[in-house]
């Protein structure tokens, strides 16, 4: 029954939306409208902790719908976007739901939906809505109002302020996002509802061919109450050579007073041709919301130097070696037990692709990790279309190896196999199936079908 009062709440959304765009795209306006549409349906089952099998029923919808071109003059300088989420996991019950605080069987998110104006006045650009804010060292949603200001003198301003989009609160029955601040919120659960406000700003450059770079500041602040988060800032990546590519990012964290995060790259792609090399550096100090007491726990940092050497050996056929290795500081614990200084994790990694034109590809990737668990990875897959391209089939076979000296009991080999098919009668449409097989030690079988159609078409 809730299944039917699902589709029919979908169905009555979907009619009134389908009637106003038909309205909004007469030739008169001139606006160009796009929909994009993903129907995802999956079914597998689960063991718990108790042994009990969990048949799980999942149908995941997400529709995007824009506008280009509003003001119908081919200027393009006012459009609209936006993306809706529908999760249903009729798995879940009532029960389940009063257990666990945000859960739910029917999930409706605005993930972002925002009016935007390019170029205003030959220099302003402002965006209004539900939007994310991304840059190499932070990120959140909020709802609210980014206005960037383009300077002659290759200088942007931005400044922006919003309420923060939260899974609880004034609007939580259309929000469900994992960009909110982590954290106990001080040990009430009430402040999860109030409003948190979120304001900063930046200065980045613009429209140089080989420097790229920004310094930015930004707070979130819960109305009476602490701090949430605030930080500044930094990113420049240069290209001094077509072949050498140099980018760096930091950022400094108010709520730890220190250096929460440094990001290093080195790239240095398409060396004669024939190589691609990176070389990164990335330290890390987990943070929280202000008011969280995981702060005082987690403040050692992790240190991770990765690197990759990729090789094209001929049209179509390139591999690729690589490594990292992960330091973490550590303390003696509360009971004054020595413990290593530095807690290594080391891994490797190999592989390689072989692709035939038109036709499809084949790859192979492994990967070794030593450590807290040791940790073995073999991942052979590949693709081949048919009908020039009506049609395309997908193979997948994994082997994962665990060995963890720590944790006997989770060591173990599993073997997994995923079979699709993907089936596109027209540019606008395609229509996924695929089946996935595991076992390990404590499952003899696993099986899994998920099915999706893509809808992408213009009005």
């Amino acid at each position: 029954m809730k299944g039917f009062e699902l589709r029919r709440w979908v169905g009555g959304i979907g009619l009134p939306v389908l009637i106003v765009v038909s309205l909004w795209s007469t030739p008169s306006l001139a606006i160009d409208f796009r929909v994009q549409s993903d129907t995802i349906g999956q079914g597998y089952q689960i063991i718990t902790l108790n042994g009990d099998i969990l048949k799980r029923h999942r149908l995941n919808q997400f529709l995007s719908l824009s506008a280009f071109d509003i003001t119908g003059d081919g200027s393009n300088r006012v459009s609209f976007s936006s993306s809706f989420h529908v999760d249903s996991d009729f798995g879940i019950s009532d029960r389940d739901m009063e257990r666990v605080d945000q859960l739910r069987n029917h999930d409706m998110a605005l993930m972002f939906g925002y009016i935007n104006v390019n170029r205003w006045a030959d220099m302003i650009d402002l965006r209004l809505g539900r939007q994310l804010l991304i840059d190499d060292m932070d990120f959140t949603m909020m709802d609210g109002l980014r206005t960037v200001v383009h300077t002659p003198w290759h200088l942007g301003v931005e400044v922006y302020a919003g309420a923060e989009s939260k899974n609880a609160g004034y609007i939580g029955t259309i929000t469900s996002t994992q960009l909110e601040s982590d954290g106990g919120g001080g040990g009430s659960d009430e402040v999860d509802d109030e409003l948190a406000l979120v304001f900063g700003g930046s200065l980045m450059l613009e429209d140089l061919t080989n420097h790229h770079g920004k310094i930015g500041y930004r707070r979130i602040q819960t109305m009476d109450s602490d701090v949430d988060g605030e930080r500044v800032f930094a990113n420049y990546h240069v290209r001094i050579l077509p072949q050498l590519h140099i980018a760096a990012s930091a950022a400094w964290d108010f709520v730890i007073a220190d250096v929460s995060d440094v990001l290093a790259t080195i790239r240095a792609p398409g060396i004669a041709k024939l190589v691609d090399i990176e070389l990164s550096y990335w330290r890390l100090i987990p943070t929280f919301e202000g008011s969280s007491i995981f702060n005082v726990f987690a403040i050692e940092p992790m240190n991770d130097i990765d690197a990759r050497v990729r090789f094209h050996l001929g049209p179509g056929i390139s591999t690729y070696v690589g490594g990292y290795l992960r330091l973490f500081r550590n303390d003696p614990d509360n009971n004054d037990e020595g413990v290593e200084d530095v807690v290594k994790d080391m891994g490797a990694r190999a592989g390689g692709q072989v692709r035939f034109g038109r036709r499809g590809h084949v790859g192979l990737d492994v990967t070794y990790q030593q450590g807290y668990g040791d940790l073995t990875i073999l991942d052979f897959g590949g693709t081949y279309n048919l009908n020039d391209n009506l049609w395309q089939l997908n193979g997948r076979l994994t082997t994962v190896i665990f060995d963890d000296e720590l944790q006997e009991n989770l060591n173990g080999t599993s073997f997994g196999v995923q079979l699709g098919a993907r089936y596109e009668p027209v540019d606008s449409t395609r229509i996924h199936l695929m089946t996935e097989l595991n076992t390990n030690r404590f499952e003899t079988l696993q099986f899994r079908v998920l099915g999706m159609v893509e809808l992408d078409f213009w009005l």
